[in-house]
């Protein structure tokens, strides 16, 4: 960087990436088709920290021979708190002008770490609570990469430091630099090894982790020095020519092929990565490219931060009060997040960051940062705990309980979830039982229980249970994306579970799982056989309860926020239709198809959907046409309803003798 046109060019190019990177996540997020790997623009985004951050360091450090950490700390915090504050507190009063209580207070409960940039610590270790819907729909779960970036400011300035005084002990003035950049190399791999075992040891805290995610901060720190020549002659030895196109085709390419349903980030996240650094390598300060550099992504890239700080709240609250997930409303909801951070940007950011508002003291800077930290902390604390004490009206806590209305199953700790895969049967039994029924499935099965011990009753009936939540009885593994890593716990299990009841030879197996779009239409049919099989040689009779439809969102936090706009004694089955869909039924209506095969194909099996009387007309909804509530959450069903289909389901179950 030799003058101000020159600073400007780079600075358009780096803007271009900016741009890039944040597009992608925001796509990705907002469900656009083929772009599920769209998250890779957060690993751009650590690759670029590494590249400016390094670059700004050094050049002080070369050119006056010390670091003002002071300084540094306090341009980080203009740049970064003020747009970071607006958005939380914004978000927070839009929850809870919008959502009921209960659900705002949910949504929020990471608002303290994402204040102090570490919520990526609070989502590493919180602990996961399978029937907990709104954990990954946290406001600010989104924070967890600015939590990444702010610990690594924090520290990556004394590193720096170190590795020059290490570099000027070990080598001759022309070639410490060399040496800089291997220690940079070293630091790098002692991250990216152990963040390479943890992907499929520690999924979470891989993805989450500083320490395992500085290696693409040092990715971004050895370009730099290449890129600028501070690496000796390394420069002139490594082309450019044609790296800014190979790094944006490994970018695409990380867009298109990285999906959920793998392990990441592992080896996977070395495209993205390396892609960024091609294309930082290719910088040229005396010449922008012509799409990086062009004026739509460049004014895309000055806003990037504020639009990745308010797409997610957007999209988040946009889901809670039940907007058609249509390709107009999710166009119409990305335009408006880039509205709002196009206002955050030119009234918060910008002027903290260069305006009238940036010129103070370091000192100033960071006191100002924590008083202001603290009043917004100890607010949000006063106003969540008023919201988690507020007085409940009698429907409204008719409406909680039934959000905790789960079978006795759960408070007897028949599941152990992805915990174990230990056969732990929980066994139900008077004295003088003379027939055995065995419950096997997922939770989706383990919400009918009460309905199967009524229509199975002691003292003639003893029940097995054998449920483990998220394992369907399809005998082929999947990815499960909440615990960020391949469920073999339910395979194993499941090979186990069926084991045990092929000893216990029950009279009647009740089995049954949720729909998992993970499946194709062939692992359905034939994972679904080979488990029927083995059922129908194990026991008298079969039963295969098909998936219930999912609702789409929770039941009981969507008819609290309906009812928070009616008078006292408001009927609650006049908040049906608002608290009603259809698009659950098509999908639930193709597993039970796919089970229909499989059933055909072994002979014996009695196929038993309930999708009529859960969705009378096709329509689901909350509660019913007499008021009684019908969805615990977005997928299962109340404890209460499930009793409440004995009478029609006992004629449609097969005879015992």
């Amino acid at each position: 960087m030799t003058g101000a046109g020159e600073h400007r060019t780079f600075l358009r190019d780096i803007q271009g990436l900016r741009a890039v990177a944040v597009t992608l996540v925001v796509l990705a997020h907002a469900g656009v088709p083929g772009l599920q790997g769209g998250f890779v623009g957060v690993d751009i985004f650590f690759v670029l920290s590494g590249y400016l951050i390094t670059g700004l360091l050094t050049t002080e450090l070369v050119s006056s021979g010390r670091i003002g950490l002071a300084g540094f700390y306090a341009r980080r915090l203009k740049r970064l708190l003020p747009a970071l504050l607006a958005m939380l507190v914004g978000s927070g009063a839009a929850a809870l002008y919008l959502l009921s209580g209960e659900e705002a207070y949910a949504l929020t409960r990471s608002l303290l770490f994402a204040l102090t940039w570490t919520s990526n610590l609070f989502f590493t270790f919180r602990q996961i609570d399978y029937f907990d819907e709104q954990q990954n729909q946290d406001l600010f779960l989104h924070t967890w990469s600015l939590g990444v970036e702010e610990q690594f400011y924090l520290f990556w300035p004394l590193l720096l430091l170190g590795f020059y005084a290490i570099g000027r002990r070990l080598a001759r003035p022309d070639r410490q630099p060399l040496a800089v950049l291997g220690l940079l190399v070293l630091a790098g791999l002692a991250s990216w090894l152990p963040a390479l075992w943890l992907t499929y040891s520690h999924p979470m805290a891989a993805y989450y982790q500083m320490p395992t995610r500085i290696w693409q901060f040092a990715l971004g720190a050895c370009t730099w020095l290449a890129a600028s020549g501070g690496a000796g002659t390394l420069a002139q030895k490594l082309p450019r020519r044609g790296a800014r196109a190979a790094g944006l085709a490994m970018i695409g390419a990380a867009a298109l092929l990285i999906h959920r349903d793998q392990a990441y980030p592992g080896f996977w996240a070395l495209l993205p990565s390396a892609g960024a650094a091609l294309v930082l390598y290719s910088v040229n300060p005396a010449r922008a490219g012509k799409l990086l550099a062009s004026t739509p992504m460049v004014w895309l890239g000055d806003r990037s931060y504020s639009w990745y700080l308010w797409h997610w709240p957007v999209l988040v609250l946009a889901a809670h009060v039940n907007l058609p997930d249509t390709l107009p409303v999710t166009a119409a909801l990305v335009l408006l997040s880039l509205a709002i951070a196009s206002i955050s940007y030119r009234l918060i950011e910008l002027p903290f960051w260069r305006g009238r508002l940036s010129r103070f003291r370091p000192s100033r800077v960071i006191f100002a940062s924590l008083v202001a930290m603290a009043l917004v902390a100890n607010g949000s604390m006063v106003v969540l705990a008023k919201v988690g004490t507020e007085d409940r009206s009698q429907q409204s806590e008719l409406l909680f309980q039934a959000s905790r209305d789960t079978p006795r199953i759960y408070a007897d700790n028949c599941d152990s979830w992805y915990t174990s895969a230990e056969v732990k049967p929980c066994e139900y039994q008077a004295a003088g039982y003379t027939k055995t029924v065995a419950l096997i499935g997922d939770s989706a099965l383990g919400q009918w229980y009460s309905l199967f011990a009524a229509l199975y009753p002691q003292p003639e009936w003893r029940m097995i249970v054998l449920t483990k939540s998220a394992c369907p009885m399809v005998d082929e593994d999947y990815f499960y994306e909440k615990i960020r890593r391949e469920y073999l716990v339910c395979s194993q299990w499941r090979e186990r579970a069926l084991r045990y009841l092929d000893t216990e030879k029950p009279d009647v197996i009740v089995a049954g799982s949720a729909v998992y779009p993970n499946f194709s239409k062939a692992q359905w049919i034939e994972g679904s056989e080979r488990i029927f099989r083995q059922l129908a040689a194990t026991a008298k009779a079969v039963v295969v309860v098909a998936a219930s439809p999912d609702l789409q969102f929770n039941g009981p936090s969507c008819l609290l926020r309906s009812l928070r706009r009616q008078p006292e004694g408001f009927p609650l089955f006049r908040l049906a239709s608002a608290c009603s869909s259809t698009e659950g039924v098509a999908e639930a209506t193709q597993t039970r198809d796919y089970l229909a095969t499989a059933a055909q194909r072994v002979g014996g099996i009695s196929l038993l959907d309930l999708t009529r009387m859960i969705c009378p007309g096709g329509v689901c909804s909350a509660v019913s046409a007499d008021g009684s509530v019908v969805y615990r959450d977005a997928h299962h069903i109340t404890d209460r309803f499930a009793r409440s289909l004995a009478p029609q389901v006992g004629p449609m179950l097969p005879r015992v003798n």
